[in-house]
């Protein structure tokens, strides 16, 4: 099964595996690539700031470091997603109803 079969947009469309005539949705795993560092960094923040005895947290520069990286590649994957995804895509009608007809659950 072709994944996102039911959209059209030239952004999933990346690269195309030919054995398996599948599109390659780069923008859709660079937003998950996204997801999986953030929490890596929120896993790092709390960890560093349970270590924070007598109130004098040495661990401060990791949290912020982390902080803002998870800030920084937010925004830029929003925005590269926004605009090589989001922008210009469309529902393909044609494959929909013809899903929706070829469906045992309705």
């Amino acid at each position: 099964m072709i994944p996102f079969q039911h959209l059209l947009t030239d952004a999933l469309t990346g690269s195309l595996d030919v054995a398996d005539n599948r599109v390659n949705p780069t923008q859709c795993e660079a937003l998950t690539m996204v997801a999986c560092q953030v929490m890596g960094n929120h896993t790092a923040i709390t960890v560093a700031g349970s270590y924070g005895q007598f109130e004098l947290n040495v661990f401060k520069p990791v949290m912020i470091k982390n902080l803002l990286q998870s800030i920084t590649i937010l925004a830029d994957g929003a925005r590269s997603f926004t605009e090589h995804c989001v922008v210009g895509i469309k529902a393909n009608e044609e494959k929909i109803k013809k899903i929706m007809n070829e469906s045992l659950m309705l």
